[in-house]
């Protein structure tokens, strides 16, 4: 049994979305923007599932894995390439 962490639930949720490109044509990739990506991922790791204690850390860990991804959507180096 893995005991949620709010570290956890937020590499959880990056890796996934960063992880989902990989099944696209390079060209397609970054089409879509890797932050609306996140939206569906992150109720997986929501709330208490994602181990937050309250709705203040939730927003202060889902905003640092959005400007994760936004980072990578404005410098995607190889993720734009295909493999």
């Amino acid at each position: 049994m893995t005991i949620a962490s709010p570290p956890l639930a937020l590499g959880a949720a990056v890796h996934e979305v960063i992880e989902s490109l990989a099944a696209l044509p390079a060209e397609e990739r970054l089409k879509i923007s890797l932050v609306k990506k996140l939206d569906p991922i992150w109720l997986k790791v929501a709330g208490k599932k994602g181990g937050f204690r309250s709705h203040e850390v939730e927003m202060e860990y889902r905003e640092r894995a959005n400007q994760m991804l936004i980072n990578l959507q404005e410098d995607p180096g190889p993720i734009a390439r295909p493999p």
